[in-house]
């Protein structure tokens, strides 16, 4: 899919370009490739965006750049995190997009706002929560060089990007997080097979056996689990 820039699209064709990004970042293998490609995407098609970044949180509410579509959305996101301050920190607890038309102008992060100004030549930018309805994940931030860059028409198209890139990374994420449960579960079944065969003992006591090795050893069950596989032998033995 190619978003060539062009005139602020039309309601129906805001429609249409949105559903084609959809299907595009659906078709990815990874969530990685969708975040590259949401970026790549939205510099390409939203106008007045000159780089475009997405910003997520991590499990202990740590937040990171996963994806950027060039260094300036790459510095201007380290900044943000340098200094505690920045669109992107707040859309990340906004349901509104924040929009900022005039950052010299704007009183919001004085810190942040005239170093990027001064250093990185950036007068507007528009952040977006990346969210579904079980979690918030990050923004997707987009910066702009020139001054009001972001058009009525550019912000509805930035929050149909954001809305598909989160539906698109959360789906490969929970998918790819079902692959994983299952091949723990497959392995740690094949490992119980062994030592209940091995040992004569039950599917309960193999766990335990593996679980006991697990702990003892400081070793993740799963990687018990695969040595007993790849080996043939019981806890004991693979450990000595």
């Amino acid at each position: 899919m190619n978003v060539a820039r062009q005139a602020p699209p039309s309601g129906s064709a805001l429609v249409g370009l949105v559903d084609r990004l959809a299907r595009e970042l659906l078709a990815q293998a990874s969530p990685e490739d969708v975040l590259d490609r949401a970026v790549e995407l939205a510099e390409q098609g939203i106008s007045g965006a000159s780089s475009v970044s997405i910003s997520l949180l991590d499990r202990r509410q740590q937040v990171s750049t996963a994806a950027a579509s060039g260094d300036l959305a790459l510095s201007g996101d380290a900044l943000q995190y340098q200094l505690g301050e920045g669109p992107c920190l707040d859309a990340m607890w906004a349901a509104d997009p924040v929009l900022c038309r005039n950052l010299p102008d704007d009183p919001r992060w004085p810190r942040w706002g005239a170093v990027v100004v001064a250093d990185l030549d950036v007068h507007s930018m528009l952040s977006i929560q990346l969210s579904t309805r079980r979690r918030t994940m990050g923004s997707l931030n987009i910066y702009g060089r020139e001054i009001d860059a972001f058009e009525p028409s550019a912000v509805a198209l930035a929050r149909g990007f954001a809305v598909q890139a989160a539906v698109a990374y959360g789906h490969l994420r929970d998918r790819q997080h079902l692959e994983t449960a299952l091949v723990t579960r497959n392995l740690i079944g094949q490992a119980q097979g062994i030592l209940m065969e091995r040992h004569k003992i039950t599917a309960d006591r193999a766990f335990e056996v593996l679980a006991t090795a697990s702990q003892e050893n400081n070793v993740k069950l799963l990687e018990i689990a695969r040595r007993v596989v790849g080996t043939g032998e019981g806890p004991a033995a693979v450990q000595r």
